[in-house]
């Protein structure tokens, strides 16, 4: 089944493929730890979970990286990261980039997730993996904060399964949209604590799934612009 479930959302799992994933996220660790003084607030609330929905605010492709470096090693093995489809899987040259050396990456439709996205997706966590994917669908321009789309939140609420708020701080100054290498910033990882359904509707039942997934929802943004608050990242390191 777990296979299945990995095979299903396109996910290369041959050993030769782990290997260079494996070799591309330490290139990256040294990358964000060295020149980017890669650090971690609030790692306690992910280091017992066995299983979660990560949902981390977007400004960079550092982020996934960085979030990444900040997960357990047993979590990190069984977690997978959702890609843009359309900006990493359309050209043949950066596909195989992809394949072979981002960390357990597997294409999205970030426009538009449909039923059958959704189920496959569904399917992953049913078969206790764990899942990050990017709520905001893009990211930002300018550095604010965009609206959570409410897919994730649906999918935690219909799996039981806790979803984290994560504040990737420093990674827009380091890497935006449009820039080939980082500069020299402080990058800084904010883990909140899981949020779980079952913390909004006292007695949650199936056919309060929409209404609970956008009262989860608004309750994640709320969280995350919290962990935003709590100051800027100190570049001095």
């Amino acid at each position: 089944m777990e296979t299945a479930a990995l095979q299903a959302l396109d996910i290369p799992t041959s050993p030769c493929f782990r290997l260079t994933q494996t070799l591309g996220r330490l290139m990256f660790k040294g990358v964000l730890r060295g020149w980017c003084g890669l650090s971690f607030d609030g790692q306690a609330h992910v280091a017992g979970l066995s299983q979660c929905v990560l949902a981390p605010t977007h400004a960079s492709h550092l982020d996934f990286w960085a979030v990444l470096e900040g997960l357990s090693p047993a979590l990190r093995r069984k977690t997978y990261v959702a890609a843009a489809e359309d900006f990493f899987y359309q050209r043949a040259w950066r596909r195989g980039l992809i394949r072979w050396f981002s960390y357990h990456n597997f294409p999205l439709n970030r426009r538009a997730v449909g039923l059958d996205q959704y189920k496959r997706l569904r399917r992953l966590l049913q078969a206790g993996y764990s899942l990050m994917v990017f709520a905001q669908g893009t990211r930002t321009r300018d550095g604010s904060l965009l609206p959570f789309r409410p897919m994730l939140a649906m999918l935690a609420a219909d799996c039981g399964v806790p979803i984290v708020p994560v504040a990737v701080m420093g990674t827009f100054q380091a890497l935006p949209a449009g820039r080939a290498w980082p500069r020299r910033h402080a990058i800084r990882v904010r883990f909140g604590a899981p949020l779980t359904a079952e913390v909004l509707e006292n007695e949650p039942q199936p056919e309060l799934l929409p209404k609970m997934a956008k009262r989860l929802n608004q309750e994640l943004m709320r969280r995350v612009k919290t962990l935003y608050k709590a100051g800027a990242v100190d570049n001095h390191f």
